[in-house]
């Protein structure tokens, strides 16, 4: 069965094309569209295997021991596309005085992937709290190590004390 064979399948369960967001190659799992989640869910409670077919066009590095589990959460109800809010959010809010975007909200595997948008936040929280922007790396990139994480805290903070260099 070709690749385009197993989308004609997954778009048969769905009732509809996927579209061009839903199609878009992923590095892993963790980084999944809430759109991409969304068909997950859609999928996973009527054919856990249609659902693994459509991870696998998406996720080409993924494997079955992997995605089983994966699917299956969705299937049984234990997870879902809507992202759950982080129970610290409204501290973060607050030390950065305003609400976070969802940049600032995605989570990466490690402290190397960090986007602009994170090390800012991250350096933004540091000057006021660093406790606090220690809490957000982790938040962001739960598998870093505690150390390496406050080793950026104290980085970022004194970058942004000593201000653009030229």
């Amino acid at each position: 069965m070709t690749d385009q064979d197993q989308l004609l399948q997954v778009e048969s369960w769905l009732g509809r094309p996927l579209t061009q967001g839903e199609l878009l190659p992923v590095e892993s799992l963790d980084v999944l569209s809430p759109a991409q989640l969304a068909v997950v869910q859609a999928l996973a409670p009527r054919s856990a295997f249609v659902a693994m077919l459509y991870l696998r066009n998406i996720v080409s590095t993924a494997l079955v021991k992997d995605l089983q589990p994966f699917v299956d959460e969705f299937a049984s109800g234990c997870r879902s596309a809507q992202p759950k809010e982080w129970p610290n959010l409204a501290l973060f809010e607050r030390y950065a005085g305003r609400a976070l975007s969802i940049a600032e909200k995605q989570s990466v595997t490690s402290l190397h992937e960090l986007a602009p948008a994170h090390r800012a936040m991250a350096a933004t929280l540091a000057l006021r709290e660093p406790t606090v922007a220690l809490l957000y790396l982790r938040r962001v990139a739960p598998s870093a190590a505690a150390d390496a994480c406050d080793t950026l805290v104290k980085q970022l903070a004194s970058e942004a004390e000593s201000g653009p260099q030229a």
